[in-house]
């Protein structure tokens, strides 16, 4: 008897299904494909990347340690469930750190090796862009993070947003609009 190779989708889902049932191995294989998107998502909210590093770290510790509580929704609900937590900690943190008021101090330490006027500009283009997506609220400032930041795809983004992949291409198309507003 051949066995099928499992491909893409299934094989995702047979990951997740062994790790749901405390395969530790399996979850590893889940870390190993996504690490890279949760560390892209919460270093674009935290802009530092030990920062980034640590977060996307406790992610899966805590993913690892509520594996039992994932319920499985399809194609890709096991990358929206740890983005959705990734966003969580990356927001705790920010809200933490802007309260001692270190995150200007952290982005200027970083940039401190560059042209003190392209630093500037820089910062400035950065500082713009950023406060206008700040001021989107709720799923439009999510939708903007999921697909411009995280690189998902519609479907993924759509999952993670609770929508239809048509709904999330109309939800999209609004929310640029409104960002080009901010913007001009």
């Amino acid at each position: 008897m051949t066995t099928l190779a499992l491909t893409g989708e299934n094989e995702e889902y047979d990951l997740v299904l062994r790790a749901t049932a405390g395969d530790a191995d399996a979850f590893g294989e889940l870390y190993g494909r996504y690490y890279a998107r949760v560390y892209r998502h919460i270093y674009y909210i935290v802009n530092d990347t030990y920062t980034a590093e640590d977060l996307a770290s406790h992610t899966f510790l805590k993913a690892w340690e509520a594996i039992d509580h994932f319920v499985n929704r399809g194609v890709n609900s096991f990358i929206a469930w740890l983005i959705r937590i990734a966003h969580n900690k990356a927001l705790d943190y920010v809200t933490r750190e802007r309260s001692h008021g270190q995150l200007d101090d952290n982005m200027m330490e970083r940039k401190r090796n560059c042209n003190p006027e392209d630093v500037v500009l820089q910062l400035e283009d950065e500082t713009l862009v950023r406060d206008a997506v700040d001021t989107l609220r709720g799923d439009k400032r999510k939708l903007v993070d999921l697909r411009f930041y995280k690189e998902l795809d519609y479907q993924e983004t759509a999952s993670a947003l609770g929508r239809t992949v048509a709904a999330t291409r109309v939800f999209q198309c609004r929310t640029l609009a409104d960002l080009r507003k901010l913007l001009s």
